[in-house]
């Protein structure tokens, strides 16, 4: 049972089909065949000055491993084999595609479009352009997931 949100794994597994319903209707490929990832998490990372600097479209993917959502303003983070990364969502520039996020869930892989940018906070991110759903996933992950645990061994 998930704790947090008192659902079993069946029922979770049930809310996470209803969104895939969903995203089948809106007419998109929940499993498309490619992704056009471009740069990893930690080359972003590891360039930021110089993409900061040229306000360069990136175009990167990962498993989505958590979600915040503030209004029209949304943060997601992903990881690839590389590390994880924050990518921002504003509702001004995604547009239609903004709602796209509620259907999403951790786990799910994505691919984003946009600028790496710095916040307030100093983190590394990207404000993303576009959204694509490479992989949607039906299972919830287990409490310690292998992604968690590579990032929580090279947290500061």
């Amino acid at each position: 049972m998930n704790k947090a949100l008192g659902l079993t794994e069946k029922e979770l597994m049930e809310v996470r089909e209803k969104k895939l319903k969903k995203i089948r209707e809106k007419g998109i490929e929940p499993y498309p065949s490619e992704s056009n990832k471009q740069f990893s998490a930690s080359f972003l990372k590891e360039n930021e000055k110089e993409l900061i600097d040229s306000k360069k479209n990136v175009t990167t993917a990962g498993r989505i491993l958590a979600q915040r959502g503030h209004g029209k303003l949304s943060f997601i983070d992903i990881a690839d084999q590389s590390g994880k990364i924050q990518i921002v969502f504003k509702a001004d520039i995604l547009k239609d595609d903004f709602d796209l996020l509620d259907l999403l869930d951790i786990g799910d892989f994505i691919e984003v479009m946009g600028c790496v940018f710095k916040t307030n906070a100093g983190e590394i991110s990207i404000e993303a352009h576009g959204v694509k759903i490479l992989a949607k996933s039906l299972k919830p992950l287990p409490d310690i997931f292998p992604y968690q645990i590579h990032i929580f061994q090279h947290a500061g």
